[in-house]
């Protein structure tokens, strides 16, 4: 099997290698691992240099298969790979007992293959990231794709993949890249797609307007609500005024805009995702209110476009 794949960084690489997963400058939200990508835009968000790759995996684990098609076989062996001496028991003072009931409730309790054994990864390998990945490459598995729920241009679909065995990558080229430059021509590809969809939706609120608590739309609603946690004011006891803000207006409702922006504009790795996701799953349906709406807010300021915002005021 060959997959070609992307892998964006800061550093000239000429081998990779293991050593740095779970290090202190490693991201590792989707499990330790080398991280690549099948999207090249992607890469290009998270380094200055874009490295193009061939990759021949035996076997890999994924998000597209449901847990109940996990390999109950290997997983033993894998756990059998800790020694009993390191083995932490959960579920029986008995170590075979307890390892078949881990792998039970492992896939009992988790829908796709990835995930049951990442849950017995965070048992038995919580902390050892090279440990588990040698494990699995001992067994086999030289990777985990997923498949992501956010696109770019350059394929039709998105998905990531974590190496666990740096054999099995072949670097096929290299190019240096603008990362700033690069992050925003994703970013705002994304970004746009997302406003053509949805900035219809706004249409609903008429400028100058001021409404009451509930008359607004329920994600509105949790928005404010997250404004008056304290429970030292009411939301029902103030108005909603809706307006337009000018992009330099921005900043001055929105407190973290700034802090947002900086961030986009230095192409940080764990920003541009984190905007990338709340985008996707949030889309900008709804205008920001009061100071809820900071992601809305940078992204209007970046593309110099007039943010829906609902202002807070007493009646």
């Amino acid at each position: 099997m060959k997959i070609k794949a992307y892998h964006g960084s800061n550093h000239e690489i000429t081998k990779f290698s293991d050593e740095f997963a779970g290090g202190p400058k490693s991201i590792d939200a989707e499990g330790p691992g080398i991280y690549l990508t099948n999207s090249r835009e992607n890469a290009e968000m998270w380094g200055k240099y874009t490295y193009e790759l061939i990759l021949s995996p035996r076997k890999f684990i994924t998000n597209q298969k449901p847990s109940s098609k996990a390999n109950r076989i290997d997983m033993k062996k894998f756990l059998d790979m800790k020694g009993d001496e390191d083995y932490a028991n959960n579920w029986s003072p008995d170590i075979e007992t307890d390892k078949l009931m881990a792998i039970n409730e492992a896939i009992k309790y988790n829908e796709t293959e990835d995930e049951a054994w990442h849950s017995l990864r965070r048992e038995q390998y919580n902390g050892v990231p090279q440990a588990f990945m040698r494990a699995m490459s001992k067994l086999g598995y030289d990777m985990m794709t997923l498949k992501k729920d956010f696109d770019f241009g350059d394929v039709d679909a998105t998905y990531h993949y974590i190496v666990y065995n740096p054999e099995i990558i072949e670097i096929v080229g290299a190019e240096r890249n603008s990362i700033e430059e690069n992050a925003k021509k994703a970013v705002r590809k994304l970004i746009r797609e997302v406003i053509d969809e949805n900035i219809n939706n706004i249409s609903e609120f008429k400028i100058g307007k001021c409404y009451q608590c509930f008359e607004l739309p329920q994600n509105v609603f949790e928005d404010i609500y997250a404004q008056f946690s304290s429970g030292e004011n009411d939301p029902e006891d103030y108005k909603y005024c809706f307006k337009l803000l000018e992009p330099k207006e921005i900043p001055k409702y929105l407190p973290l805009v700034n802090t947002y922006i900086k961030e986009y504009k230095k192409g940080d790795k764990n920003y541009l995702e984190s905007i990338i996701n709340s985008i996707k799953k949030q889309g900008l349906k709804y205008p920001a209110v009061g100071t809820e709406g900071n992601h809305r807010g940078a992204i209007f300021y970046l593309l110099n476009k007039p943010l829906p915002y609902l202002e807070i005021k007493s009646k």
